[in-house]
């Protein structure tokens, strides 16, 4: 009695036998074969003198392992005796590594054809070349000369011929030949598909969202544009696509580059203003940007060296009279012709009226007389109102920016002592 339906029998995995286990499956369900075993036709075509084949030995263990496999009396079967005859003519099959499926099935294809190949004796032949003929007269005469010596019901299911044509560049003759084949490597087509990951940061400073998508690693950074651009409602040429690294911009991608997989998750994209559009190039922003870049890095540079200058200065000990430190107001430095001054301890607001200062406390540190004076920055909304968004401003920048005095000035004056020690803080 049946358990299950005929033909859904599972084979036991011998240890990696799953490629050889995949391949009798597709002969298993291939109709016209099954039948062709089924009814034993094979045992009146079996060719044991052929030297090319396994002299009946697979034709008859495969006929016996279908028979089981659609009699359907059990789930699964072992094709052990199948697998050993597989490695006695097929050693490069044996053992217990992993092979290719289809390798293994153009060979059961052919050992099965020479077991059951009906000509006794093989006629030689030998291929006329097409002189010219029309295809259909050369196809017809390569395939009577195959058939001459190959007849089996391999031939008649999995048989087919192959044009391959060749031609001369010299003198334009042209031959055209017809091969026989049983399989067809075919490559398949593969996208390859690279997830990015991109910040994207507008102008009204609201908080910034990450989008992801897939894309094709063959596109370029107009595509990546495009495709955010469906997802974020922002205009592909109102943005502007930035690697990071370190937390610093490394460089500024231009759209008819290639996509980087490196970098699939290191991507941020500003939004540029519409009048920075109108007025210029992306190839002229991008290099006003990294030139803004490379100017912040050199200042950052200037003051770290002028802070290391203060420490030094915060060391001195001087009895003799006490160091009065000057605010800085309208622009310029102690010591330099100012138009308003303010003692330590004065109030800031007695200096010019043209000049807001950003510094509007004081904290003193040290003891005695020898004191330190430290300017404070104020808070975050006056930094906001002169630079637009805070954390768009260098920390480092956050006192000197607002300086009419350059900052080389500041630093030479800094390290020649000719101003009083002058501590900023982050």
């Amino acid at each position: 009695m049946s358990v299950h339906a005929p033909g859904a029998t599972g084979l036991h995995n011998l240890g990696n036998t799953c490629f050889m286990n995949a391949a009798l499956q597709v002969l298993f369900n291939t109709q016209p074969l099954a039948q062709y075993f089924q009814r034993e036709m094979h045992r009146f075509e079996v060719n044991a003198a052929n030297k090319l084949g396994t002299k009946g030995q697979l034709a008859m263990r495969y006929a016996e392992l279908l028979k089981e496999v659609w009699t359907a009396t059990t789930r699964s079967v072992a094709p052990l005796k199948l697998r050993f005859c597989v490695n006695k003519y097929a050693p490069q099959f044996a053992g217990g590594g992993q092979h290719d499926s289809q390798e293994l099935l153009e060979w059961l294809l052919d050992a099965l054809h020479e077991d059951l190949n009906r000509v006794m004796e093989k006629p030689y032949s030998e291929l006329k070349d097409s002189n010219g003929r029309p295809d259909k007269i050369v196809a017809a005469e390569a395939w009577s000369q195959h058939h001459a010596r190959n007849q089996s019901i391999i031939i008649d299911l999995f048989y087919g011929q192959l044009k391959s044509k060749v031609s001369c560049l010299g003198c334009g003759h042209e031959s055209v030949r017809f091969d026989p084949f049983s399989l067809l490597s075919l490559p398949l087509p593969v996208e390859n598909y690279v997830y990015f990951e991109v910040l994207v940061i507008l102008l009204d400073g609201s908080v910034p969202i990450k989008y992801g998508f897939r894309l094709n690693s063959d596109c370029k950074y107009s595509h990546l544009k495009h495709k955010l651009s469906t997802m974020c409602s922002l205009p592909p040429n109102l943005m502007l696509v930035c690697e990071l690294w370190n937390s610093q911009i490394r460089q500024v991608l231009a759209d008819d580059e290639k996509l980087r997989t490196q970098s699939a998750k290191e991507l941020y994209v500003y939004q540029l203003p519409e009048q920075s559009m109108r007025t210029r190039s992306n190839s002229g922003l991008s290099m006003h940007i990294e030139q803004g870049l490379k100017d912040i890095q050199r200042s950052s540079a200037l003051i770290t060296s002028a802070q290391d200058s203060l420490s030094s200065l915060s060391t001195l000990q001087t009895s003799s009279h006490r160091a009065s430190s000057r605010v800085l107001c309208n622009g310029h430095i102690s010591g330099l012709e100012v138009e308003g001054e303010a003692e330590v301890g004065t109030d800031v607001s007695q200096c010019n009226s043209n000049y807001n200062p950003i510094v509007s406390t004081y904290s003193e540190i040290g003891s005695g007389d020898n004191q330190v004076h430290e300017l404070l920055p104020d808070e975050a909304g006056k930094v906001s109102r002169c630079f637009g968004k805070r954390e768009c401003m260098p920390h480092s920048l956050f006192c000197f920016k607002s300086f009419r005095t350059s900052l080389p000035r500041i630093a030479s004056l800094l390290l020649s002592g000719e101003t009083a020690a002058m501590i900023y803080r982050r």
